[in-house]
């Protein structure tokens, strides 16, 4: 899987976490998963009009995932604000078709190592 980053993830703690956080959800990479994750973290797949909530939940259905069809992601843009945050872009499938991309974050604190808590995914294919 190729990635693109923007560079403004590279200075900035928080836009860093949730770039990879995000690229470990696609590409399914549980110890990283685990390590800034809380316990009782909750993604709403808005797309598949599915909620999973729990570590062990979350980690389970990513495992059921094909991720083999992800070929390429390019992220455009990582929003942080407090607890908040956002990352966009797109993915380009094996099957050539492309699909943006956005997650929306909610974080347990402030403090740099909070863990999230929270995930809204839109897909729009």
């Amino acid at each position: 899987m190729e990635i693109y980053l923007p560079k403004s993830c590279e200075n900035a703690p928080r836009k860093k976490i949730v770039a990879d956080f995000t690229i470990a959800l696609l590409k399914q990479t549980e110890e990283a998963i685990k390590e800034h994750a809380a316990p009782n973290i909750q993604i709403k797949y808005l797309h598949e009009k599915r909620t999973i909530v729990g570590i062990d939940d979350v980690l389970n259905y990513l495992r059921k995932k094909r991720t083999n069809e992800i070929r390429r992601v390019e992220v455009d843009q990582v929003l942080t604000h407090g607890k908040g945050s956002a990352i966009n872009g797109q993915l380009f499938l094996a099957n050539e078709q492309v699909v943006d991309f956005c997650y929306v974050y909610l974080f347990a604190s402030t403090l740099k190592t909070a863990k999230v808590r929270e995930i809204k995914s839109y897909w729009l294919i």
